[in-house]
């Protein structure tokens, strides 16, 4: 089991605090009731970091404006490489049209 990590009381919990906290629960078998006190966050805080972990992992408890990067990274790179395959495809079609006779 992970150590104890006390998240201190009306500090906000890094994105770090809430996969402890997470694992936490998963590899043991605290209650949540229990949990929530150990570290001074409210159950319904607790459900949310839960579902959004389960939903996307731990990558879910990232900051949105990182995971919005994550996403327009992907986007950005699919873009690349269809102008990249396009490219190629245009320059296929100029050494064909080049080398036929006029």
């Amino acid at each position: 089991p992970p150590p104890p990590h006390k998240a201190m009381k009306g500090k906000k919990c890094t994105r770090k605090d809430k996969i402890l906290i997470i694992t936490e629960w998963i590899e043991t078998d605290i209650k949540v009731a229990e949990l929530c006190r150990k570290h001074n966050i409210t159950p319904g805080a607790f459900s949310k970091w839960k579902t959004r972990f389960i939903e996307t992992g731990k990558c879910g408890l990232e900051s949105r404006g990182a995971s919005e990067a994550v996403l327009h990274q992907r986007e950005l790179d699919k873009l690349k490489k269809i102008i990249g395959e396009q490219t190629i495809i245009i320059e296929e079609l100029k050494k064909r049209n080049y080398s036929r006779p006029a």
